[in-house]
């Protein structure tokens, strides 16, 4: 039997570093441009004795749910009223599908793209909110109480379009992970890199310092000095000697006057 391989999640995610952050930040704005769009799709279905009777947007939910709850706020029935105002909660969804846009596409907010996860966190939040809220009023018209959605066998439920709308939150939640991840990642390379210099440019100074030598150099310098002069000075040959007796001019080291013969001391 093969043992089992645990799950590395950095070895995933590092498969997705081929993906810029710019090219992320884009797919960011089509998801929240997507959830705006699908706040006016309809989301829920009424189905009446399992026929599909209506259907609900988030638009349509939010209009209409302020409304039924003044309308039904005499009533006694405590879950249902709860049941109400959850739904007014859908308003919400729209501005927080403007927020996964703007983030990531305005030049203030770019570099906090990786929190876009939380606005599409909140809409899963309110849409399965409404969900149970819907849940609510079918268990209360089955019970006999009042609903303005009708009685019997009538229920509200997910659609097609509504697990797509999910879909998109959970793409944005994790395209937002991912964006988090590579900049955690990045900040750790960026303090390794400044570490690095920091140790690199305190040797360089350490290396780069001067050793002073224990020899004086002003006497090398005097003897180039004495050097120099020594070549400068021009070079005196012997002197010429004379006859002592006839003054005749003879070459040095002569011991007799090729002239007179006399001797020369």
């Amino acid at each position: 039997m093969q043992p089992q391989q645990s799950f590395d999640v950095k070895q995933t995610l590092s498969k997705f570093d081929k993906y810029s952050n710019e090219l992320l930040k884009s797919i960011l704005v089509v998801l929240g441009v997507v959830s705006c769009v699908f706040y006016i799709v309809p989301l829920f279905d009424l189905n009446v004795m399992a026929i599909p009777a209506a259907k609900f947007s988030l638009a349509f939910i939010a209009s209409v749910g302020s409304l039924a709850q003044a309308m039904l706020q005499s009533n006694s029935n405590a879950n249902m009223g709860a049941a109400l105002s959850t739904v007014g909660f859908a308003s919400f969804s729209l501005l927080l599908s403007l927020a996964m846009i703007l983030l990531p596409l305005l030049k203030q907010t770019e570099k906090h793209s990786g929190f876009t996860c939380i606005p599409a966190l909140v809409n899963c939040i309110i849409f399965f909110m409404v969900n149970n809220a819907f849940s609510a009023l079918s268990n209360s018209a089955s019970s006999g109480s009042s609903n303005p959605l009708g009685s019997g066998a009538a229920h509200i439920t997910i659609n097609f379009f509504g697990y797509i709308y999910i879909a998109v939150q959970i793409a944005a939640i994790l395209v937002s992970a991912l964006i988090l991840y590579r900049d955690n990642e990045a900040q750790k390379a960026s303090a390794g890199m400044d570490a690095g210099m920091n140790a690199y440019q305190v040797s360089a100074q350490s290396t780069n310092a001067p050793q002073h030598s224990a020899v004086n150099p002003i006497p090398n310098a005097t003897t180039s000095n004495q050097s120099q002069t020594a070549e400068n000075q021009p070079q005196v040959g012997p002197q010429p000697q004379f006859c002592p007796n006839c003054g005749n001019k003879v070459e040095p080291g002569t011991k007799f006057c090729g002239n007179c013969g006399a001797s020369i001391n």
